[in-house]
């Protein structure tokens, strides 16, 4: 029913296959840049400083789509890029019906040379049943020009528990990107490992940089 409510298949390149339920939403968005200009006198370019996306739901039949509420999946983005190597990230999703989700996050992410970066942050995650406030951190290094490696960990500061850890290396190649990884649960007591390809269209350091959860 969540996947309905926030759109799920409405694509035409979404991976499901079939119609699951009838839905009425009229969805509002509004996209905010404060830009800026850097570099040398005779070469500026303009680069955003913050941004700031706001969204909301409205829903016709809110007894059948949205229990009772008119309004809902009320979100926020916001970045701010306070220098050319740090930004402070915050997003936040929200409903208003008895129970609902109740989901912010909160992140420094930087990149303090062009072979490593890291993310520090605090999530909340709050609803019927759980209610988590999570400190996560991560970094990702570029060990030579073919090796890459990550590390994350995670820690519920709420219930004063340990969540998991993971590790991935990843070989660079000159058409994929080859990640071998191993994770730890330890709140659920599960271990896996993982191997992925994928398909390098983009350069490398966009690769260094996807740190945020």
């Amino acid at each position: 029913f969540y996947a309905v409510r926030t759109g799920a298949g409405r694509y035409v390149a979404a991976p499901y296959h079939e119609l699951v339920d009838d839905q009425q939403v009229a969805r509002f968005a509004i996209r905010q840049r404060l830009q800026t200009k850097e570099g040398p006198p005779d070469r500026l370019r303009i680069k955003d400083w913050m941004t700031l996306d706001l969204e909301a739901s409205f829903f016709p039949d809110a007894d059948r789509d949205n229990f009772g509420e008119d309004v809902g999946l009320i979100g926020g983005r916001y970045r701010w890029n306070v220098g050319a190597r740090t930004s402070i990230i915050a997003n936040a999703y929200y409903d208003l019906f008895d129970d609902a989700q109740q989901l912010w996050n909160v992140g420094v992410l930087s990149q303090r040379t062009r072979r490593g970066s890291g993310y520090l942050g605090l999530r909340q995650i709050k609803g019927a049943s759980p209610d988590s406030q999570i400190a996560t951190a991560s970094y990702t290094y570029q060990m030579s020009p073919k090796w890459l490696s990550t590390l994350g960990t995670a820690y519920d500061l709420a219930e004063g528990r340990n969540i998991g850890q993971s590790r991935t290396f990843t070989r660079v190649g000159a058409d994929f990107l080859i990640h071998m990884g191993a994770n730890y649960d330890q709140s659920k007591g599960n271990a896996g490992i993982a191997v992925a390809i994928e398909p390098r269209f983009l350069g490398l350091k966009s690769s260094q940089t996807k740190l945020s959860p």
